[in-house]
């Protein structure tokens, strides 16, 4: 059994007098008022998941919990159990795309063949959507693939159907011109985000010459500190511990050190966004003379600059009340009211 409770448990009966509950999903009303402060679910199932939320009420008020968020684990079978077959030339980059399977959370996966998992060498790399890439193939690559899939939260293990790759002989054995065949992407990432992974997979022949820089901003990125290189041949970036400085262009330069190529360059924008955050307390009460304006404060701040409701009694108030005005962009006045004390709630969305 799992059951969802108000922000603070410890707290969830504080008010006076005592206050009663009532949750909501997705926005939509799923129980009636009661004295119970939790919302049980006895067997999750795909349809519990979703958004939910919880308000409390009492004569005096009533106040709207934050956003709690329900993911409920899965992963089917493959759905297309069919063998597929690819061919290449030899020298250039096999791309094996991982058949679709559904997993709640996204599974972890790895490439195997008859003889078992794939080594961990230059010639085999991994794109983010668990693609397998075969560099500078050649015809002892000539083999069966297939892919295995774990849901590390069920426990449960599925394998894939085989690809089967042929490998077209050339008698061309000249070096081949470096190519990127997974750029890195523009990413937006929230601060704070422990890490994240920028990837640039290069193909070229002989593989062994081929070198990656990573640059930001023009400057050489090196190891350690706020970065890590997770492989030896440089094709993955890690922001470590991600903040506003992460922010910028970055750049991958793949050339052979033979230099008999050109250099190429592949470019990602990163944006680091930040969470809105109070930068002031809100005061619990606010008083006012009876017919006179009230004005009420939300000190906020983020990146992008958040969007600000404002909620009285745990319902949003319509802006189109022409007793309402907003006011230096978060500020909220209320211009007429027959109440001395106005009791407001608000959520920050990013």
């Amino acid at each position: 059994m799992q059951h969802l409770d108000n922000e603070h448990s410890s707290l969830s009966r504080a008010g006076n007098p005592s206050p009663q509950f009532r949750w909501f999903k997705d926005g939509v009303p799923i129980t009636e008022f009661s004295t119970d402060a939790y919302y049980k679910i006895f067997s999750a199932s795909h349809e519990d998941e979703g958004s939910y939320r919880c308000t409390a009420s009492n004569k005096i008020g009533s106040i709207l919990s934050e956003e709690m968020k329900i993911l409920v684990a899965y992963m089917n079978v493959f759905e297309d159990q069919t063998e597929k077959s690819l061919s290449v030339v030899e020298g250039q980059a096999a791309i094996l795309d991982l058949p679709e399977i559904e997993s709640k959370p996204p599974p972890e996966v790895s490439w195997h063949t008859n003889d078992g998992q794939l080594p961990y060498a230059q010639k085999y790399a991994k794109s983010k959507s668990n693609q397998l890439i075969i560099l500078s193939t050649e015809k002892s690559d000539q083999k069966a693939y297939r892919a295995r899939a774990i849901n590390t939260q069920e426990g449960k293990e599925e394998n894939s159907a085989f690809i089967r790759l042929t490998v077209q002989e050339t008698n061309d054995s000249k070096e081949i011109r470096p190519q990127i065949i997974v750029p890195p992407e523009d990413v937006k990432i929230v601060r704070g985000t422990p890490q994240a992974t920028l990837d640039c997979i290069a193909n070229a022949r002989p593989l062994h010459e081929l070198e990656t820089l990573w640059y930001k901003d023009n400057i050489l990125i090196e190891n350690g500190g706020m970065y890590s290189l997770n492989d030896i041949w440089n094709r993955s970036l890690t922001l470590i511990s991600v903040n506003t400085t992460h922010s910028g262009q970055y750049e991958c330069h793949v050339r052979l050190r033979s230099e008999r190529f050109d250099n190429i360059t592949a470019k990602a924008q990163v944006v680091v966004l930040e969470k809105p955050r109070f930068v002031s307390s809100t005061r619990a009460e606010t008083l006012g003379e009876y017919g006179t304006p009230i004005s009420l404060p939300c000190d906020v701040v983020g990146i992008p600059k958040p969007n600000v409701t404002w909620y009285k009694n745990s319902q949003e108030i319509d802006l189109t009340d022409k007793r309402y005005a907003f006011r230096n962009y978060n500020s909220i006045m209320q211009l007429n009211d027959e109440h001395l004390k106005l009791i407001v709630s608000f959520f920050v969305a990013l």
